[in-house]
């Protein structure tokens, strides 16, 4: 199988700066003397001065000493993951949280943010080594503003980890070559939120009708969470866990590695279906022609592993406890899981769809001529204009207000209707207005167009008597 590249790039270096990430505290240390170093609350000691820091973890359960890294995007050709462009390096302490992850001094383009176990790793909750080893989301700019006064705090998970991997291949897949820093950022971005719907819609377990945000709703309880929040973050909790499972679940079955079937369920997404295969003809026209899109994907019958009921998946009751557990790490000792909150997320969660559908319309993105357009899902003459808005729906230059066959296909409109809606097209119904009478013994075939003249052979010919 052949892995992602492991890069992140953008092709411009991004100025480093540092932004506050607090909640671990502050820091000890010298500064060079004997005087001990005191840091704001949102600073730690990083080499021996007060740094602005990210704060947050990574949650497959919360991973207790993991190695922490961020890294810069770069605008070169391909776009791709760069670990050239590495900012900041740091761990996560027993707590879980993130400890002495200095950020840039100005953030005006993404930030990557990896979690990578080791040996010595283990989930906070569980006590057991993760399933998924390494771990990635994005800090955007708008996560940290100039005047902070609070920490910026960011979660990697299974589930950002393929959000960001996605939207990174698929930048890659539309980039010629010849874009402006600017319209690459533009790309990545727009990607970016396509494929946090993507993997939401597809891989969500029904988080994201509970109103959960992949990208940023904490997978584990804050301080002054509030009651709703709680019951989001819940519902973000089990998503992970069912998600991790049916990954853990597949990987035992066909020893595979958890990072390589994430990227083969990455690679089934590009098409916007999640079953087993990658059809190039649903990809965009200039990433159509690339050769080097991996199409490595999972077996189908693997991929059923996902649409298990939620409690062959997962424990709820399990994930509370190590909600509640972790609440000591993150100062949140003011808050509890109450049974409401279990309740709800145990009902309202569900299998994986495995479909996405970006828009919300009912209709998948892999059939669906407008995915981001919940007005629009056909396209009959391929113009580029939804069939809602196109005033000539087959392109045969025949506006539809003067059209007898407006989707080309040579059956009349009348014909291709159903007038009673009883399933059964005009052109085949014997009782069209479906009264019980047939149609050739019907003076009234259809209420409201009086009669009809059936030698006329055409709908249009009808007199009005």
């Amino acid at each position: 199988m052949k892995a992602f590249p492991s890069q992140f790039v953008l092709g411009l270096s991004l100025t480093t700066l540092l932004v506050a990430c607090g909640g671990g505290g502050g820091g000890g240390g010298n500064s060079g003397g004997s005087t001990p170093l005191v840091c704001e609350s949102n600073q730690q000691e990083v080499d021996g001065a007060c740094r602005d820091v990210l704060d947050g973890g990574g949650v497959d359960g919360l991973l207790t000493n993991a190695n922490v890294a961020l890294y810069s995007l770069s605008l070169e050709v391909p776009f791709r993951f760069s670990y050239s462009g590495l900012l900041a390096q740091g761990v996560t302490g027993d707590d879980g949280r993130f400890k002495r992850v200095a950020l840039p001094n100005v953030i005006d383009k993404p930030i990557l943010v990896e979690v990578q176990a080791t040996s010595n790793t283990i989930e906070l909750g569980s006590g057991k080594s993760p399933v998924v080893k390494v771990m990635r989301t994005v800090m955007l700019p708008d996560d940290a503003p100039l005047d902070l006064t609070e920490a910026p705090i960011k979660f990697a998970t299974p589930l950002t980890t393929m959000i960001v991997d996605l939207a990174v291949e698929k930048t890659r897949l539309l980039q010629t070559g010849y874009e402006t820093e600017n319209e690459i950022l533009e790309i990545f971005y727009h990607e970016l939120e396509l494929a946090s719907a993507t993997v939401s819609t597809a891989l969500g377990f029904g988080a994201t009708e509970q109103g959960v945000d992949l990208l940023n709703t904490p997978p584990t309880v804050l301080s002054g969470t509030s009651e709703a929040d709680k019951a989001k973050t819940l519902a973000h909790r089990v998503a992970i866990a069912a998600a991790v499972n049916a990954i853990g679940e597949i990987s035992a079955k066909t020893n595979s590695d958890s990072v390589n079937l994430m990227e083969s369920l990455v690679t089934d997404m590009l098409d916007g279906a999640v079953d087993g295969q990658l059809d190039r003809n649903k990809l965009p026209p200039i990433a159509r022609a690339k050769e080097d899109i991996d199409t490595q994907t999972i077996a189908i019958e693997d991929i059923e592993v996902f649409k298990k009921p939620i409690s062959e998946l997962v424990d709820i009751a399990k994930v509370t406890e190590e909600l509640e557990a972790e609440i000591e790490t993150f100062e949140a000792a003011d808050q509890t899981l109450n049974t409401a909150d279990v309740q709800g997320s145990t009902n309202k969660a569900k299998p994986a769809t495995l479909t996405s559908d970006r828009d919300g319309d009912g209709v998948p993105d892999s059939i669906d001529a407008f995915p981001n357009e919940a007005s629009e899902s056909a396209d009959t003459d391929g113009d580029g204009i939804g069939n809602g808005a196109d005033p000539d729906i087959d392109g045969d230059g025949i506006d539809d207000t003067l059209d007898t066959d407006i989707d080309g296909d040579d059956i009349d409109n009348f014909q291709d209707a159903d007038m009673d809606g009883d399933g059964i097209l005009n052109s085949l119904d014997v009782d069209m207005d479906g009264d019980g009478t047939i149609n050739s013994a019907d003076t009234t075939p259809l209420p409201g167009f009086g009669k009809l003249d059936w030698g006329s052979g055409f709908w249009g010919q009808a007199q009005w008597q």
